[in-house]
This record gives structure tokens, C-alpha cells and sequence, in this order.
């Protein structure tokens, strides 16, 4: 069970990741959002969003949802498979 990386979208320091997983009988796809901070040694992830994110999340997770989509990737109740 091996996950990588498919698709990235970028906005900002905003950053949304699809992930395939691929499993015995099916494949499985994630979508994960974080926030880019610099420190001053190294750039560092957060998942913490103040109100002024909030927008430019929503459109990193419609743009890799649009992705997933245009890649015939089903979309069943419950979650992305």
C-alpha cells in the first residue's frame, strides 16, 4: 500500500495534494490541504487557517475535486474512491 503523489495545486502558501493508493482491488484517492510557513531555519506545514484561508482553500480543494473528476475519477456517496 504505497501512496503518491498524482496532482498539486497551489496558491500562495496555500497547497492542496492528491494522493493515489493503490490497494489489493481498488484504488483510493486523498486530498490534503496545508499552510506554508517560513521560519528562519526552513519552511515549515500547518493545517491551522485563519478566516483570510478560508477562500483561497476552497478553491485549491475545487481545483484538485475538478481534477479528479477530469480524470474519470469516480466520485461515489460516501468519499472519493
Amino acid at each position: 500500500m504505497k501512496s503518491r503523489i498524482v496532482y498539486q495545486v497551489r496558491r500562495g502558501q496555500i497547497v492542496a495534494k492528491v494522493r493515489q493508493l493503490r490497494r489489493k482491488k481498488a484504488t483510493h484517492h486523498t486530498i490534503s490541504v496545508y499552510r506554508l510557513n517560513r521560519t528562519e531555519d526552513a519552511w515549515t506545514k500547518s493545517v491551522i487557517f485563519g478566516p483570510e484561508d478560508i477562500p483561497v482553500v476552497q478553491f485549491v480543494l475545487g481545483e484538485a475535486h475538478d481534477w479528479l473528476i477530469a480524470n474519470n475519477r469516480a466520485v461515489t456517496r460516501g468519499g472519493l474512491s
